[in-house]
């Protein structure tokens, strides 16, 4: 028996054209959790719907374009993961670059300053995300979380150990 499946219907209220929202029989303390329409199941907490995946996500932190997917509770490590070997890559490729154009003896030093220049380029944008990813980490919450500052009136992310 999962809880977060659609309970057995007890009573049935019109949502839509031909689309019911059943109250559950079995569990009470469901009907507290909030109904995602597309879905039609009852969200955990924290969990929000994708509409680009079409799903809903637990724990959803934001939907990554790079990775084509939604970051949740399930691969954000991966993600930033991703995000911190990037930024290395930068790191290492602009490093080469210079090596490169101090051994090249000014014969063939285009290549890798304009290669190190868009290296200092994603290295500026990918940066301040790893740093800000670090932040939310650090406060236990999510993206959606602090652009929508749900705790920012409370003393304390009830999330938080």
């Amino acid at each position: 028996y999962n809880p977060f499946d659609m309970p057995p219907p007890r009573k049935r209220v019109l949502l839509g054209s031909r689309r019911y929202l059943t109250q559950p029989r079995h569990a009470p303390w469901v009907s507290s959790l909030p109904f995602c329409n597309t879905c039609f199941i009852y969200r955990p907490p924290r969990a929000a719907h994708c509409s680009m995946c079409n799903v809903c996500i637990d724990m959803r932190d934001h939907h990554c374009p790079w990775l084509g997917t939604c970051i949740g509770r399930r691969n954000y490590r991966y993600f930033v993961w991703f995000a911190h070997s990037a930024v290395v890559m930068c790191v290492e490729a602009i490093l080469l670059c210079i090596i490169a154009a101090v051994l090249s003896r000014f014969y063939h030093w285009l290549v890798p300053v304009a290669f190190a220049a868009y290296a200092v380029v994603m290295l500026l944008v990918l940066a301040p995300l790893v740093l800000y990813h670090c932040g939310v980490m650090r406060d236990n919450a999510t993206t959606r979380e602090k652009i929508k500052g749900m705790w920012s009136r409370t003393p304390a992310n009830p999330y938080s150990r």
